[in-house]
């Protein structure tokens, strides 16, 4: 547990500081137009993802407008379902590899087994749990860089919703209607002001 916390934290202050060293200097006057090009890059917390799970959601966090939604909240999802996916990679290439080991040691000492928990399985039955194992391992690979790549592609689309601002000019009314056959429906009109 105290080595998660020292992990977040970690986590926390390396983000803090690429995104202090991608700031410009105080020294420099940026005008407003150069401010409106500079803003939230999705590239940016889409790389800090990359470089470190949740790296990401915590730069979009910094950049949030008060009130928003808490991105930093999907970091211990992340790191669950990292977590999760290569612990039993692991476990199921370990697994696999006793597996392996017990038919080996069977096939060079007939009758005898070398792991008391395979007594019960035949020859035939070692082969068919190592090829089981082997796929879960192998999906479970696939599961990690799919949990991986969630968490990249998360975040840079949630940098695409850091400015994105839905005003009062917008609106939708649905509307009970009647159409030109005689048949009750709805209606529905949207309106951009």
């Amino acid at each position: 547990m105290k080595s998660c916390i020292q992990l977040s934290f970690l986590l926390i202050c390396l983000v803090i500081a690429f995104h202090s060293a991608g700031q410009q200097s105080t020294d420099e006057v940026v005008s407003t137009e150069e401010m409106d090009t500079i803003g939230h890059s999705p590239k940016k917390a889409a790389l800090y993802s990359l470089m470190i799970p949740g790296g990401g959601q915590v730069y979009n966090h910094l950049n949030m407008q008060r009130g928003k939604w808490k991105t930093y909240i999907k970091i211990p999802l992340i790191y669950a379902g990292l977590g999760a996916t290569g612990f039993l990679m692991v476990n199921n290439h370990i697994e696999q590899g006793r597996l392996k080991s017990e038919y080996l040691y069977r096939v060079d000492n007939p009758g005898e087994t070398l792991y008391d928990q395979y007594n019960f399985y035949d020859n035939q039955g070692i082969l068919t749990l190592r090829q089981q194992r082997t796929s879960a391992r192998d999906l479970m690979m696939f599961a990690f860089l799919g949990v991986y790549g969630f968490n990249v592609l998360d975040a840079f689309i949630g940098a695409h919703f850091i400015e994105f601002e839905v005003t009062d000019d917008l609106s939708m009314q649905l509307r009970p209607a009647v159409t030109q056959m005689g048949t009750p429906g709805f209606s529905l009109s949207l309106n951009f002001r």
